[in-house]
């Protein structure tokens, strides 16, 4: 592999997990030649009459994912990485910094049994929690504020709690929640970290449409019983906008209105204005690098309604 002079690259085709090691080697060519350089820095060929230095030897070790998250609570939502983004660059040379990034929540996503109301402790323990103690110093637990938006530290002396207190005490997580069960809310979560898709990438994850709304709209046949379904869904969304981007909400499912994105959409209500082919399926959308992304059905390029109920239980995407 050959890169021209830039400041780092990406080696192609290594196994996850694995360690390697690498030779490297500099190269002193004729500048004055043309390097057609593709996204990484690498191209195909040395020049012709180039001088190879000595070879030295790094080893290393691959991640088993890029971007990991077994579970989501108040910790791995937080920024982990370097205080200012010129400390390290990024995988093309980039600013952008190395590590944990953590998460940004924004509108009204939130981690689950957390929102407005509530603020979170990582280090709740069950038993000292029913006494009203986190067990640890500075730690928060999920506490309800009532009216209060507030997001307070508390200490709790005494040894025991009336049982109304003692209900309040619940932990963080494990999931993250993009919008609670009510009318218009939109919310989005967004890994801070730019990351380069432009050769492809895997990636895997669980997902629960839960206390949909009991509203019958649409019923499939004369003697069919009409299913409860959410509105509007959600999706899978690829962007390069702002680390704070969140379309609109409704049949635009958070992702409407965002410029230079792709988005696959998992659509649980059936907006027949949008031209869409059924209440339940998922769907690709993009209008490119400069407009604003829309559901509408003409600008899907690829969709499918074989797919289960996705307000039925825990639905495994890859």
């Amino acid at each position: 592999m050959i890169v021209g002079n830039i400041t780092t690259t990406s080696i192609r085709s290594l196994e996850p997990n694995a360690t390697y090691l690498v030779g490297i080697s500099a190269l002193c060519e004729d500048q004055e030649q043309d390097m057609a350089l593709d996204l990484y820095g690498r191209r195909e060929n040395e020049m012709a009459g180039a001088l190879r230095g000595e070879v030295a030897s790094i080893s290393a070790r691959t991640l088993e994912a890029d971007i990991k998250f077994p579970y989501f609570n108040a910790n791995l939502t937080q920024n982990h990485s370097s205080i200012t983004k010129a400390a390290t660059l990024g995988p093309t040379g980039n600013y952008g910094g190395e590590g944990h990034f953590g998460l940004n929540l924004v509108g009204d996503a939130s981690i689950e049994n957390c929102n407005s109301s509530v603020y979170c402790c990582d280090s709740y323990d069950p038993l000292l929690g029913a006494l009203g103690s986190c067990g640890v110093a500075d730690s928060l637990v999920c506490q309800e504020m009532g009216e209060s938006k507030m997001f307070e530290r508390f200490t709790v002396l005494s040894d025991s709690l009336p049982s109304f207190q003692q209900s309040n005490f619940r932990t963080c997580g494990p999931s993250l929640r993009l919008t609670g069960s009510h009318a218009r809310l939109r919310g989005a979560v967004w890994y801070a970290r730019q990351m380069n898709v432009g050769e492809g990438f895997d990636t895997a994850f669980s997902f629960r449409i839960s206390n949909p709304s009991l509203r019958c709209i649409n019923l499939h046949g004369v003697y069919d019983r009409c299913r409860s379904r959410g509105a509007d869904g959600f999706a899978f969304v690829i962007h390069n906008s702002s680390p704070s981007a969140v379309g609109k909400g409704g049949k635009n499912m958070g992702y409407g209105g965002i410029n230079n994105s792709l988005a696959v959409e998992f659509d649980t209500y059936y907006n027949y204005d949008e031209l869409e082919p059924y209440d339940n399926h998922v769907s690709i959308h993009t209008r490119g690098q400069n407009f604003p992304n829309s559901p509408n059905q003409i600008y899907s390029i690829a969709h499918t309604n074989c797919v289960p109920d996705l307000t039925d239980g825990i639905i495994h995407v890859r």
